[in-house]
């Protein structure tokens, strides 16, 4: 009769597992002035891209991305070849702050920093043209 139960428990709960599907991350300004944060170190957890130029006051409401509230989870980021960033650990750009150049790639922010971000500045830079 265990058996019987068991089995019919299983199928039960197999029949309202929904799959589970993550967003997609919007595309990255093909200008190259954009940012790419993550909630994980190295990358990891979920993720969005931030588009600029961007002066997002507070991070609790970011608007355009899958996870909207990036108030005190980026951990690790990635800065656009055209793009330059500035974090800071409370809103209104205030307080301590990071600068991260163009081009760059953050696996692990610095401890005084990471996962304290509130604000964050996302400006556009001009690349150097290249003469051939």
């Amino acid at each position: 009769m265990w058996q019987r139960f068991s089995i019919v428990a299983i199928l039960q709960v197999a029949a309202c597992a929904h799959p589970v599907t993550h967003p997609r991350l919007r595309a990255p300004n093909p200008n190259g002035c954009y940012a790419i944060v993550f909630e994980e170190p190295s990358f990891g957890g979920a993720g969005d891209v931030l588009n600029g130029p961007a002066r997002l006051n507070g991070l609790d409401q970011v608007p355009e991305t899958n996870q909207g509230n990036w108030r005190r989870r980026i951990r690790s980021l990635r800065v656009g070849r055209a793009a330059a960033v500035t974090a800071y650990v409370d809103t209104a750009f205030k307080r301590k702050s990071q600068h991260f150049a163009p081009g760059t790639e953050h696996p692990q922010l610095d401890p005084a920093i990471s996962a304290r971000i509130q604000s964050l500045e996302l400006t556009c830079v001009d690349r150097p043209s290249v003469r051939r």
